[in-house]
């Protein structure tokens, strides 16, 4: 499969989905990215010219010129600190007061939001326009990409939610569309504010918008750096990671979540918006996870486990897929993967 290049700049291009629309629907269908149970080596994956059970690999610009935001590796990659919800974990969220045109300054990520959301559901085009109609005064707007949009997810916030600070003058419940385009097929990325998960969708569904300003503060010529004592350091976020995974696929969450503990000081099993700043959003896999995997050797396409467990519900917890990056909820007692992180700073 040749390599499919979509811009993202200012919405979606009619002539890359026209392109795009026979092989993402055949592609999307045959990977069942619409399944929350999604594993690798399921009978049936095929891509194009493939074998049976097996997948070429879908890639996109997965950049947002704009403002110099990325959702994926670059030449230089960028990136910021990831706020956290709820006790215990670093980097506790914390945003400005809304200033006169009611917008926030999230002071972790130091990106800044809209405040005040338009009362429409749009197309993903219609929303990725949207923000850049916005008042230009204190700088341009755009929509947001996935992972700037999950930094606002607050994940003890129990279902209908909304699962996004109360800071916030206006906060709808609802799904929010993102600027990041699927990898394998014409799909865009939103995020649930009634339960905080993040999913795929096709760009004519009918969304809500919340426009963000700023650039990623931490560019770095070099993302990951490999001491050599079984870690990684991502100098874009500040977070270590553990550079292997448990043995096997044979952990629940609180096995997972004791795991972690195991490997020394301040490990802990990472929030699902910490984990998922590790997914590659311009690949998919498999038989490939979509990660660094100079970094981050022999990483299996499949789920991880993260924290916590839902609120208000702990028999089931967040996971991430490194299939294609989903994240949502699943039983807890089923047999996940765990990778370990620890905050060491930038």
């Amino acid at each position: 499969m040749g390599e499919l290049v979509i811009s993202v700049r200012g919405g979606w291009r009619l002539a890359a989905l026209a392109a795009l629309i026979p092989l993402g629907a055949g592609c999307n269908a045959i990977l069942g990215v619409d399944n929350h149970s999604l594993k690798p080596g399921a009978g049936g994956m095929t891509g194009t010219g493939g074998a049976a059970g097996t997948t070429s690999s879908c890639t996109v610009d997965g950049g947002v010129t704009d403002a110099d935001a990325s959702d994926a590796s670059t030449a230089m990659p960028c990136g910021f600190v990831v706020p956290n919800f709820g006790s215990g974990l670093p980097n506790q969220a914390n945003y400005a007061p809304p200033g006169l045109d009611q917008s926030l300054k999230d002071n972790i990520t130091t990106l800044t939001w809209q405040g005040l959301v338009d009362n429409r559901t749009v197309s993903q085009p219609e929303a990725a326009s949207f923000c850049d109609d916005q008042d230009k005064t204190y700088g341009p707007w755009r929509l947001p990409t996935m992972k700037e949009l999950m930094s606002l997810v607050d994940f003890t916030v129990p279902p209908p939610g909304p699962t996004i600070s109360a800071m916030f003058p206006d906060r709808p419940a609802e799904h929010f569309w993102t600027s990041s385009p699927a990898a394998c097929g014409p799909k865009y990325w939103y995020v649930d504010f009634a339960k905080g998960d993040a999913h795929q969708e096709l760009p004519n569904v009918l969304k809500r918008i919340r426009c963000v300003r700023g650039a990623l503060p931490n560019c770095v010529s070099t993302r990951y750096s490999i001491p050599g004592d079984g870690t990684v350091h991502d100098a874009t976020t500040g977070l270590t990671w553990s550079q292997t995974v448990t043995g096997s696929q044979n952990l629940t969450w609180s096995g997972a979540t004791a795991y972690c503990p195991t490997l020394g000081t301040g490990w802990r099993l990472p929030s699902p918006t910490e984990l998922e700043t590790l997914i590659d959003l311009t690949k998919q896999g498999p038989p490939i996870a979509p990660i660094d995997q100079a970094a981050f050797p022999n990483t299996p396409s499949d789920n991880f486990w993260a924290y916590p467990t839902q609120a208000n519900d702990p028999s089931v917890a967040w996971y991430v897929a490194f299939v294609h990056g989903h994240i949502d909820v699943v039983d807890v007692t089923l047999p996940y993967w765990a990778r370990c992180v620890r905050w060491d700073g930038l």
